[in-house]
């Protein structure tokens, strides 16, 4: 079945649902699904790597950290990549934008099975390069273990803070811890929940925060459940992996619930200094 076609039946299948998804991220979805790839080629020497004509040199800035990336990815996920890896780096913003089904500002995604990388970060420093790299192989890792539809039901905060988490920061450059332990103890903050949403993801905008502020919080309770336990963390994400849902995972391997697990959070940052930050001081986001 052609690319198009597959693009019909998705287009159908949100029509029947009622509309569920915006319509503008359903259409953005649509034509990524109808987007071609056909032209791409395998431009530099690792084969993971396919380029859009004219993004050749954003390819070559990008393939000498591949390697590195898969490993830290694997060794955070505890196991291989299952499949191949397809990484699909573009010329502009725009085609990035038509082929990923996210705004063209983004600096990567992962969908259709692959990585997308937009120019923003082949252009930008080497640090952000791997990070950015690295966060979105986590994405992919855990959709070729979990499947497409496990992943969509896990809570949106612990679907972006792992791959955060396991970039060392890859996508909340701009946030401090500080500014985020800071944020958390004065009121702005996510809630860490048990059940994500298919068709209604609670993602930064609910909580009234930036994107960044958004990684850099959820980032830090991936970090703290491993930290107060890494037995039951490294069961937690086997299990996730292979299917379970996520409150039960965390039920299974610490023995509590998750509400307890962000209650022990929640205290530990209120005796953190940068709790204490003066008010003038305090992040805006």
């Amino acid at each position: 079945m052609s690319k198009r076609l597959i693009a019909f039946g998705v287009a159908g299948v949100v029509i029947a649902l009622g509309g569920f998804l915006a319509a503008g991220q359903t259409g953005r979805i649509v034509l990524a699904w109808a987007q071609s790839t056909k032209d791409f080629t395998q431009c530099t020497a690792d084969p993971r790597i396919w380029c859009e004509p004219g993004a050749e040199a954003d390819a070559r800035a990008i393939a000498p950290l591949v390697a590195a990336s898969l490993v830290v990815v694997e060794r955070a996920h505890y196991g291989q990549f299952p499949q191949p890896v397809r990484i699909q780096v573009y010329r502009t913003r725009e085609s990035f934008a038509r082929h990923s089904a996210v705004s063209p500002v983004a600096y990567g995604a992962t969908g259709m099975g692959a990585v997308h990388l937009s120019p923003r970060v082949a252009r930008g420093p080497e640090a952000l390069r791997g990070s950015i790299l690295a966060h979105e192989l986590s994405h992919l890792h855990l959709q070729q273990q979990a499947g497409n539809l496990a992943v969509a039901r896990l809570p949106n905060w612990f679907m972006e803070g792992l791959p955060t988490a396991v970039s060392n920061g890859g996508g909340a450059e701009k946030i401090s811890r500080d500014q985020a332990v800071f944020a958390m103890v004065h009121g702005r903050h996510f809630k860490a929940t048990e059940e994500g949403s298919l068709w209604f993801p609670k993602r930064a905008a609910e909580y009234r925060l930036s994107w960044p502020m958004y990684y850099r919080q959820t980032s830090m309770m991936v970090d703290y459940m491993k930290q107060c336990d890494g037995a039951a963390f490294e069961r937690m994400i086997k299990d996730i992996a292979a299917g379970k849902a996520f409150g039960a995972a965390v039920q299974a391997a610490y023995g509590r619930p998750l509400s307890l697990l962000w209650a022990d959070f929640r205290a530990e940052l209120s005796r953190d200094p940068g709790a204490a930050w003066p008010k003038k001081n305090a992040p805006q986001a």
